[in-house]
């Protein structure tokens, strides 16, 4: 019964410190890129962007903002909406092909 509770709570502890770290990186993340971000309306997105949205798979997407992130070498579109009730944020290249999360 001792190991079990000493494993319950090495778990609880290991666990919060994950959760911490990985936290704290988001939060890292996010501060390097606002630096670069443009909040821009959605009528500005590129064409190749647009297109990418109007696709199937976002046909329940709906867009209500979107930013611009301008790098030395990227740039990247920040479209922030909906899709099945779930704020989504969806990142895509010049070209409207999607860019990982």
């Amino acid at each position: 019964m001792k190991k079990v509770i000493i494993a319950a709570f090495s778990a609880i502890v290991l666990g919060g410190a994950a959760t911490s770290t990985i936290a704290s990186v988001h939060a890292v993340y996010q501060d390097q890129n606002t630096d670069n971000r443009v909040v821009i309306k959605l009528e500005e997105l590129p064409d190749a962007v647009k297109n990418a949205l109007s696709a199937d798979q976002y046909k329940d997407f709906t867009a209500q903002s979107a930013a611009v992130i301008k790098s030395d070498d990227k740039v990247i579109y920040v479209v922030s909406g909906t899709q099945n009730g779930q704020a989504t944020t969806l990142h895509f290249a010049e070209d409207g092909s999607v860019i990982a999360k």
